[in-house]
Parts: structure tokens; sequence; C-alpha cells
């Protein structure tokens, strides 16, 4: 594995295959229907079930591959045996070589021949051209031992050879009536259904005579759930083994140990050339900003939902609101009023769908700041949920007034107008077409902005015309310009930035080893440190901690830390075994050295200039004082400089340095964006 520091290390996975050793080991054969497409759950592409059959990988169209080992399977009876299957007659089959198989096809058959039992945390399943892993503890046992689902990620290579790792759940049949199957096209007969195949807790897809057993599940998650598998935990080994990054990890190190021989694989790296460093200490002054603005303009709780309780709930928000923001006026009634903030209490859209009556989220305001917080999801107790509330009102108030209040845009020191484009695609209704909307917001230097909304027009042009035209491409999400008319594209990408995920991994498990300290050695150590700076406090106690060592004892990494009462001193020795012994106890993975080691790329705002005219940027979580678990993946998003423009938006970086946008976490393009859709809904 080679990889750089000071990179974005990406899920972009660069291959070197050995095309002789495949074509040695390996037939391949590629399947193709008459039909117009091959349904998604077809049986056939589950018969590697079937002997000698090592894999499937199928995407969607036409056609799939199968990966068979070599000479162990005569093209006839492969075909014989899909021809078994429903609609099989329907395939015709030839053979091709490795590498007539486009790569990410190729690299996806080798990796769903991962199908091996005998992995202690981790199962690979080969299911419908499909690869899932899941580990153990995924399974939703009860106390009678029935398995009520399991969640599990995909591991899939697509044409641009991004690997993506999407958590999916699976769901016991007999929860089939808490499920949804509103959409007609795919109804419960029309998912493939699987079940627990043997003792190591395979999977495989359910026969004819096991359809609708018991102990069946299909993909699906239940009404209102979905299936959550954070990106990266690195709190503790195990932990970090219940990640999506975990799975990575136990994944490839079953691709070096089991596909060597065939191929070798990196992920594409990108220099860093800008890192914005950010502090959440200094991402909080918007707070302030609030408090001035909703003190100001006061607040009214609006009751629309009219129950026995819904009075005294609103009074416990008042009370909430006055306990937040000493000084503030706070009234409740039922009609809302264009002098104040106005928060109306309702219910969630499917209330109003199911009783056929007037939806509060869509009518109009005339005018007044109107935020909604709905009986089913609003939770008063929760600071950070009032807040987003209250910063959401200080948005629209802003969009209504056309100046940004939330942070102090003359800071940024820009000297000319900056323009921010989107297009919206409005409802079709009536089988009539849908026309695109296009939406732009102009911010002058001293905050002050105008947003506009257009549509096409031949005989009418304008200014903003040949931006429009830029977002025929449908990954072009945004658009911007400056006041020397540059300007740049952000697009969409089906990449994420990932860490050094094997040394984190290695560091972890280290950690997590029930090693033992010669008396000898950690003796050295503490004295080592001895001769270095320390506080009073630190001094004291590892002389304390020397006092105790016997030279001819051995001690266990929980004794050692308990004996060690701050973090700095427990970094010394920590770092200081490990050098001198390889014994490590404990891992600072939060550090600023360890960040710049190991999360290079995933933490803070950064940026690669990778020729003239393209870039690229992706936004992970603030990494002084991080938390030892993210949720979500860093998205890298493709910028490119457009019609003999330089790259600009280097210079927009700052724009994402907020956390008004999504509370509590950077946002990952510019924040005048949000203020544009808000602009959007209010209709402005």
């Amino acid at each position: 594995m080679n990889t750089v520091q000071n990179t974005i290390r990406s899920n972009k996975l660069v291959p070197a295959f050995c095309y002789d050793h495949l074509n040695k080991d390996y037939d391949i054969f590629m399947v193709s229907t008459s039909e117009q497409y091959i349904p998604s759950g077809a049986a056939f592409l589950d018969c590697e079930e079937k002997p000698d059959v090592r894999a499937i990988a199928y995407e969607s169209g036409k056609t799939f591959y199968i990966l068979t080992t070599g000479g162990s399977v005569t093209k006839n009876s492969l075909i014989a045996m899909l021809r078994s299957y429903e609609e099989g007659d329907t395939l015709s089959l030839r053979e091709v070589r490795a590498e007539e198989v486009k790569p990410h096809i190729l690299l996806q058959l080798l990796l769903n021949g991962l199908n091996n039992p005998s992995h202690p945390m981790l199962r690979f399943n080969n299911l419908t051209g499909k690869l899932l892993c899941y580990r153990p503890e995924w399974i939703n046992r009860d106390k009678d031992d029935f398995n009520w689902g399991l969640t599990c990620v995909e591991v899939h290579v697509n044409e641009d050879m991004a690997c993506s790792l999407r958590a999916h759940q699976m769901s016991s049949i007999r929860l089939r009536g808490k499920m949804d199957f509103k959409d007609k096209k795919r109804q419960f007969r029309d998912f493939p259904q699987y079940r627990f195949a043997n003792h190591h807790q395979m999977l495989k897809r359910a026969g004819e005579q096991e359809h609708n057993a018991d102990g069946n599940f299909i993909m699906k998650p239940l009404k209102d759930e979905r299936a959550q598998v954070g990106f990266l935990n690195f709190a503790s080994w195990d932990e970090f083994q219940m990640s999506k990054i975990g799975v990575l990890y136990d994944l490839y190190g079953c691709i070096e140990k089991e596909l060597s021989e065939y191929v070798r694989l990196d992920f594409q790296t990108y220099p860093i050339t800008k890192t914005l460093p950010l502090r959440k200490a200094d991402l909080d002054s918007f707070k302030d900003v609030i408090g001035k603005s909703v003190r100001e303009k006061r607040i009214r709780l609006v009751d629309e939902v009219q129950s026995s309780t819904s009075e005294a709930y609103l009074g416990d928000i008042a009370e909430k609101l006055r306990e937040m923001l000493t000084g503030v006026e706070v009234t409740v009634g039922k009609r809302i009023s264009s002098r104040c903030y106005n928060i109306c209490y309702i219910y969630d859209r499917p209330h109003y769908e199911e009783l056929s009556a007037a939806d509060p989220h869509t009518v109009s305001t005339n005018g007044a700041v109107v935020q909604h917080i709905t009986v089913e999801n609003f939770d008063y107790h929760a600071d950070a949920a009032v807040m987003n509330v209250l910063k959401e009102m200080v948005i629209k108030n802003d969009v209504m007034n056309g100046k940004i209040s939330l942070v102090d845009w003359p800071a940024f020191g820009f000297t000319g107008d900056w323009i921010f484009g989107i297009k919206k695609e409005s409802v079709k209704k009536n089988d009539l077409k849908a026309e695109a909307t296009y939406w732009f917001m102009t911010i002058h230097p001293n905050g002050g902005f105008e947003i506009s909304g257009m549509e096409r027009n031949l005989f009418n042009y304008s200014a903003f015309d040949e931006l429009m035209d830029y977002f025929d491409d449908v990954n072009v999400m945004g658009v911007v310009q400056n006041a020397d008319g540059a300007r740049n594209l952000i697009r969409k990408t089906a990449l994420y930035s990932v860490p050094e995920f094997e040394r984190v991994g290695d560091i972890l498990k280290r950690e997590a080893a029930r090693d033992e300290v010669g008396g000898i050695g950690l003796l050295s150590v503490c004295r080592g440190i001895q001769n270095t700076k320390l506080s009073d406090q630190d001094r004291q106690n590892l002389e304390e901690l020397i006092g105790m060592i016997d030279e001819e004892e051995s001690y266990g990494k929980k004794e050692i830390l308990g004996q060690i009462r701050s973090r700095s001193l427990k970094q010394k020795i920590s770092e200081g075994l490990y050098e001198d012994t390889g014994v490590l106890l404990k891992a600072y993975l939060r550090s600023q050295g360890a960040r710049e080691q190991y999360l290079h790329g995933v933490v803070d705002i950064n940026y690669s200039e990778i020729d003239d005219t393209h870039a690229i940027y992706c936004v992970g979580d603030i990494g002084s004082g991080m938390k030892q678990k993210l949720e979500r993946a860093a998205v890298i998003r493709e910028i490119e400089a457009v019609g003999g423009s330089d790259l600009i938006f280097e210079e927009l970086l700052p724009l994402m340095g907020v956390e008004f946008v999504r509370y509590g976490q950077l946002t990952v393009i510019p924040f005048p964006f949000k203020y544009l859709r808000e602009g959007i809904k209010m209709d402005v």
C-alpha cells in the first residue's frame, strides 16, 4: 500500500490486475438476456450456490458476469443450469478473457468471490450479484433465538472505480405488515427472500420449497426506519470493527491474503493544496447574533394543533426559550404576527394527507418569519434542536431583508459581487413536462444581496442565461461567479475521503492486545520521562509510579493506566513504552499529530488543485476537539473552471467554515446556497 501524508485519500480504487494468473485459474462468462432488462431479483442471479460457481456480478441492464474455477464447468453445462431457472430461457452466454471485462466488473467479481465462512468477525455473502458483509453482532436476535433482521454493508465498485459502503437492513418476513410497499412496481412478492444456510450464519437465497418460510428475510427496512452503520469509530478496537471503515479494514486484509496473486489495490490520492483547520470555539459567534436578533424581534408561539395538551406544551417551550435566552419576550397565541419570529406548532405532513386537510407547511405566511415544529418530531429538551429553530428564523429574516447578518460578510474581504446559482426542477403535474427554474443570489461586498428566479426564455435574454446552460450536466449542483466574470462549477461525485484505515486498525488492535510490560522496561521509560518538562502534579505522580514498580514483576495495561492521573502523562508513558517495547497502552488518535498522520483529508476543510481548471475539495468534521465517532464520510466535490476562467473556488473555502447550516457540523457547500434554498422556499 502506497500512501502519502497530506493528501486527500479517496475511495477511488486503482487496481493492478495480473491477467495471466486470472485467465489461468478462472473462467469468466458474460450472460445476456433477450429481454429489455434483467429484473434485480431474478433467481438466476443467485446461481453461485451451484458447484464451481465462485461469484456473480450484476449492476443493472441486460448483462451479468459469472466467475468459475478454471476448467471446472463447460459452457453448455452452465447455460443448461441457467435455463433451469424461471426466465432462464431468455439468456445467452459467451466466455470472455479477464482483460475483456471492464475493470470495475472484474474487481467486483473477485470481491464477490470472497464468500468465506472461516473469517472470525465478518461474513461475506454474494447475494443476487452483490457483495453483502455483516458482523454476527448486527443480527437482531430475541431471547428465543429468533432472528428478526440484520444490518449489512454492501461493497460496490462503480464504473469510475469508486468503492461505496452502503448500509442495508434485512427484515424478517414476519414483519411485512410494518413495511411500506407504496411503490406499486415492487411489492412484497417481488423481493428475493434469504435465509441462514448453516451454523456459520451464511446467507443464501431461499429456494422454492423454502419460500415464505418463517426464518426468511427480505432486504427492506421497516417503515420510517433505515439501516445505520457509522462511517468511522476509533474509540476502541471493538467500536472500530462495527463501523464501515472497520468492514473495509477486514475486507482489505482478505484481499491481500486471498487475491494478491490476481490484483493489487491502491487508493487514488490527491495532494492537498490548502487545509482550513478549524476550532469549534471559533465557530460559535453566530449564536450571539441569533440571541441579539431574537431579543429584538421577540418570539410568538402559535398553536395550530389545538389539542388538550398543546397549550401546556407551548408553555414549557416558552420557559425553555426564556431559560436559554435571558431577557427574550415570548408570547403564545393562535395567529401569526408579522412583528415577531413565529414558531408554529403543527402535525407532520402525513397527518394532513390522511385527513385531506390544508397543510400548514405550504400555507403562505404573508411576509412573516415562520418556522414549524411538529408534534411527532420536535424535542424542546434538546438545546441544539431549539437553537436550530431559532437559527432558521434568523436566516429567513435575512432573506426577507436582503442582508446577511449571521456572519460578518465584509470580514471575508471580498471587494466585488459574487453570484451563486442553482437549478430547481418544478414538480411535474397532469402529465405535463416539468419546467426547470434557475435561481441566482448576488451578494455585494457589504453583505446585501438579491435573489432572482427565472425560467429559460428564448425571447428574453438575461445575464444569467449562460450560467443556466451549465446545469445541462446533471452532476452540476451549483455555479459561482466573481466580479470579474470568472466561473467555477461545483459537481457531485461518488467519491469520499478515507483515513489511513490500515494503520488506524493496526494501532487499535495493538491497543486491545492483552500485553504485559516488564518492570525493567517500565522503569526505563519512566526514568527517561523524569528528564523532560513536567507539571508539578505530573512529576509527583511519576515519582509515585516509579516507587511502586518492581523490576521482577510484569504489569498489565489497565494496572499501569490506573496509576496515572493526567492525560498528558499517560500519553508520554504510552508513547515511550510503544517506542521501546512495542506495547501500546493507549491510542491517542485525536491528537494533532495523529490527525495529520492518519486522518488527513477526513477532518477540516481540504482543497486539492489538480490542474489549471480542475480541483476537488472535501469537508470533514472539525479536527480540533473532534469526537472519536464520525457518522458520515467527508464527500468529495469536483470544481471546474469554465469559459476560459481561472479556479476561484479556493477563495470561498471560508464560507464552509460555519456551523449554522448543518447545526453542529460544517457545511459541505458555501453557505450562501443555504440562503438561496430558503429564498426558493419563501418564493422571494
